[in-house]
């Protein structure tokens, strides 16, 4: 996320959606930060558009007015509008790397998000087989080798929490 929720007088303001960063995480976070302030579904909804870059804005206007009753609809296809297109999602998604600074829980939970939308009839042990060997390419590679220096393949979290 580009930066964290900024106090100003009293109210806390969640961070500026960037297009192509994780919408779920942040999604969250503008749902959390809406009730910290103590903010109803109609004000949430009414400044949802103030926290959206340019290209997230483009599409939100393209949302039809029915889906934007309420925040958690709002939310929900502006969702579905921000799904990347497959070619697009596997390529970005086979070049994940863990970011600076970045937990490695919070890049496990990227990867997963990704795969989900990318895949989403996916069993539960084949995403975790697919963002367990992401994760173990896009960390540094002595961490990975490691983590892979048991005879057993750690699932995704187990290689995130160590």
């Amino acid at each position: 996320m580009s930066s964290s929720m900024q106090p100003s007088r009293g109210i806390l303001h969640p961070p500026m959606y960037t297009y192509s960063e994780d919408f779920e995480s942040w999604a969250e976070r503008y749902q959390l930060t809406m009730k910290a302030n103590g903010y109803d579904d109609t004000r949430g909804l009414s400044i949802l558009p103030l926290y959206l870059d340019q290209t997230t804005y483009a599409l939100y206007k393209e949302v039809s007015e029915s889906s934007l009753g309420t925040l958690s609809n709002a939310l929900t296809a502006l969702k579905e509008a921000l799904k990347p297109r497959t070619a697009v999602t596997w390529l970005d998604f086979t070049q994940q790397r863990l970011k600076t600074g970045e937990h490695p829980i919070d890049f496990a939970t990227r990867l997963r998000h990704m795969v989900d939308n990318l895949l989403p009839g996916l069993s539960h042990d084949k995403r975790d087989e697919l963002c367990t060997h992401q994760f173990l390419a896009g960390i540094p590679a002595e961490y990975a080798r490691s983590l892979c220096s048991n005879t057993k393949t750690p699932t995704l979290f187990e290689a995130a929490q160590r």
